[in-house]
Parts: C-alpha cells; structure tokens; sequence
C-alpha cells in the first residue's frame, strides 16, 4: 500500500511539473529569475519591466508569447543558456529602452543573450524579434528562425552599440536583418551564418568579420544608407545570390563625406552582382577592395546605380590586388560596368597588381563553420585558432601575441570605430605588445603577412 501510494506521488508531481507554467505580469515590479521549475512562461499582453530591475532567465526556459506582444525593458534583461539548454523565445518583440542598462563588454554587466531560439509562429509577419532605443546589447550563439525583422534600431537609431557573434539567422520573407542603427552607433557582427536574408543596414562604425552569407533574397547582404563613415567588411563568403541585379555589398547612397569602407578577404561566389557603387562621390570618401576573391557572376562584378549625369571627372576607386578569376584584362573591364569612361560614371575602377590566383581563405568555408569560430579569445590562456593567439584577455598592461604565419608580420591595432592606435612589426612566434597607453574597451588586433592575408582578433583592455 506504502509503495503504490509513493508510486502515485511520484507520478503526480512529475505531470504537475510537466504541465507548470507561469503568466507573465503586465508590470514586473521586482526582481526575477525565471527557471525550468516555471516553464513555460506564458505572455498574454504587452509587459514592462520597470527600471532599475533585472529578469534572469534561465537555461532551458521557454518563453511564448499568444500574440504579437511586446516585452518593453526598462532595467536589465539576461537570458544565458547552454549549448545543450537554450531558451526559446517564441512571438514575442523585446523592446530595449533608453532606460535600459547598457551591455558592458568589459564586465559583462547589462542585458545579453546567448544560447537563445528565437522564433516566429506567423509566418511572412513583420514581427521584430529585438528592438533597441539607444541601448548597448550583446547577441551571442543564438538562432533567429522565420523572423521577418530581427533586429532593429527604435527612434532615432543613435548611440546603440550591437555586438552579435557565433549566431544564425535563417530568413523566409521580406524583412531586413539589422536596420536602424545610425549615428554615434556601432555594429560588431563576426563569426555568424546567414541564410536567405539581406539587410545589414550600416551604421557608423561597423566591424563585420569571419561570417557566411547565403542565398541572397531581395535584398543586398549589406548596405550603406549614408550614416557609414568606418566600415571594415573582411573575411566573409558570399555565395548563391540571383535575385535580379541585387548586389552582396550596396554603396550606392550618397555620402556627406568623411567615409571609408573597407572590403578586404572577402570571396564572392555565384551571385548575378557582387558590389554596386554610387553616382556620386565626395573627395574625403575613401573606398578599398582588396584582397578579394570575384568568381562566378551572372551580370557584373561592379555596377553602378542610378547615373543620369556627370562632368567627366573621374575618382580612381582602389580595387588593386584581387582575383577576378580570370588574368585577361578585357574580361576584367567586361566585368566592371561601364569602365570605359562613360561621362555619367564619375569612378574609375583601378584594377591593376590583380592577383593570378585565388587568395589565401580565411572566410568559414561552410554556414555551419561560422558560429563554430573563436575569434575572440577572451578569457583563453592558450592558442585556440590556428593563425594566431593572444592572451591573457582581457589584458591590462600587454598581450602576447603567438602565431604559426611565417616571415615578417605587420600589426595593427584599431578601436571600434575603426581608427588606428597602434603599428608593430612582428618577426617571429611570440610578442609582446605594451597597451598601458589604451583606454579600456573593446580592440581589434590585425595581422598581415607578405602574401596580403590578413587574420583579426578581438581583445578586452582593462
């Protein structure tokens, strides 16, 4: 009787645990953590977190919205699961304040997601998964999965810092990837795979490194609407885009002057158009394309959008050193869109040292290697990549620099924005390099060898 009683206990508990669930309130007024004790937490309306509040939501966690309801966060909001425990987080837009406390990529404090599913139930919809309101955010290995609109800058779109890394993001529908993000705003997107979505909408600053953008749909992968003025694209693979005319990189907006993009080790492969240049040009502006593989295409390598007039003054535009998988100079110049001094194109393409072979790779050389990379090292005391290594990190006073490229190596290290702090010559396995002199923040370290290959790493100053 005792062991069919504990029998039967044991069964209760175990369906009333399968079947909890917790509603979310319309106000959360205190500090929470949502666990697996209270899955699914179930969202019936529009919620607000009040500022100066945190919700932590735990691995393993699913969060599910009945309609298209927005979550408005005014304090912090933490989502960290496991790689085996992800939280799901299924219909619901998160609308990051300006009241919101900021991600702080040196300690780690502030909202941050990571080993998050987010998806969409209504298919086609225009649903936002993030939005962000002058807000600092940290996006690491998670999936956006049917989403129209992922994420998205609110407002203005100014003073926003996104650092998105490792993550996925699967497109169905018209929608742009990331859109919104304006002045004073910086984007670091490395190490993720996108399939079958364009839209990358530039903001100020942008670093976008070591990702695999496939099958291009209606829009081009990445885009300048004027707000650029340091872009460093490098490193990616763009493959399998043919809807019509539409290019992997568009520089077409007009600029106000003062910007310089870089295109560099990036391969492009098997898409109708790969870069579209604008009609117009400002003589501080500053574009270099280097380094670069140009394989298969259906319409042309470079084009230009919208020329109706000129004055038949030319802008030599640096696209020296690529592969354009060909050596006869006639085919390149068939590939480049007008090249033959048309008044109405105020760019030369400069073409010359163009290289015989492909480049070095360092792109993922599959969508499935690219949230797989570590680039970033932090917190590693080891080498963890095969080019080259640098610890400790964060790092207070100087970084070690270890590498298995060969010969003599120029070093760079450059901010976020973007601008230059710092030129070494390396000669040899092991270096250090002093950063007492940086402020704390994020950096980027650059090598470059004598064949023009170039790798980067991300490193935290204390």
């Amino acid at each position: 009787m005792k062991l069919k009683l504990h029998i039967t206990t044991c069964l209760l508990a175990i369906f009333s645990a399968m079947n909890a669930s917790t509603t979310v309130p319309s106000v959360i007024t205190t500090n929470q953590v949502w666990d697996i004790s209270g899955s699914p937490y179930l969202v019936n309306g529009n919620v607000l977190l009040n500022q100066g509040l945190t919700v932590e939501v735990k691995p393993g966690v699913s969060i599910i919205s009945s309609g298209q309801y927005k979550l408005t966060v005014n304090g912090i909001l933490k989502a960290i699961g496991k790689a085996d425990s992800v939280i799901l987080i299924k219909g619901l837009s998160i609308y990051f304040s300006d009241s919101s406390v900021d991600f702080n990529p040196i300690t780690f404090a502030g909202s941050q997601f990571k080993n998050c599913f987010f998806r969409s139930p209504y298919k086609s919809s225009s649903i936002s998964a993030i939005i962000l309101d002058r807000t600092h955010l940290s996006i690491d290995y998670c999936n956006f999965d049917s989403i129209s609109y992922p994420i998205q800058g609110s407002g203005s779109g100014d003073s926003i810092n996104l650092f998105i890394s490792n993550s996925i993001f699967h497109g169905d529908a018209f929608g742009y990837l990331i859109y919104g993000l304006r002045q004073k705003s910086f984007l670091s997107f490395t190490n993720n795979a996108v399939y079958n979505f364009g839209q990358i909408s530039l903001p100020e600053a942008s670093i976008i490194q070591y990702c695999y953008f496939y099958g291009l749909r209606y829009y081009p992968c990445i885009n300048d609407y004027g707000y650029a003025r340091s872009s460093t694209i490098s490193c990616n693979y763009f493959k399998n885009g043919n809807y019509p005319y539409t290019p992997a990189i568009d520089l077409s907006t007009s600029s106000s002057g003062g910007r310089h993009i870089s295109i560099q080790n990036n391969e492009f492969d098997s898409m109708q158009l790969f870069i579209n240049m604008p009609c117009t040009y400002v003589a501080t502006d500053t574009v270099e394309v280097t380094n670069n593989d140009f394989l298969y295409y259906t319409y042309k390598v470079v084009s230009y959008s919208s020329c109706f007039s000129g004055t038949g003054t030319y802008h030599n535009v640096d696209f020296t050193n690529n592969y354009w998988n060909t050596v006869d100079t006639t085919l390149i110049k068939n590939a480049i869109y007008d090249f033959r001094n048309n008044s109405k194109v105020p760019y030369k393409i400069d073409f010359s040292n163009f290289k015989t072979s492909p480049v070095s790779n360092c792109w993922p050389l599959s969508p499935g290697d690219a949230p797989k990379k570590q680039n970033t090292g932090i917190g590693k005391s080891k080498k963890s990549i095969s080019h080259f290594a640098i610890f400790p990190n964060p790092a207070s006073s100087a970084v070690q620099i270890e590498t298995d490229l060969e010969g003599n190596l120029y070093c760079e290290i450059t901010d976020i924005t973007g601008r230059r702090v710092s030129i070494n010559n390396i000669n040899n396995t092991h270096s250090d390099i002093d950063v007492r002199a940086l402020k704390p923040g994020i950096y980027y370290i650059s090598l470059l060898n004598e064949k023009g290959d170039s790798y980067v790493l991300k490193f935290v100053k204390e």
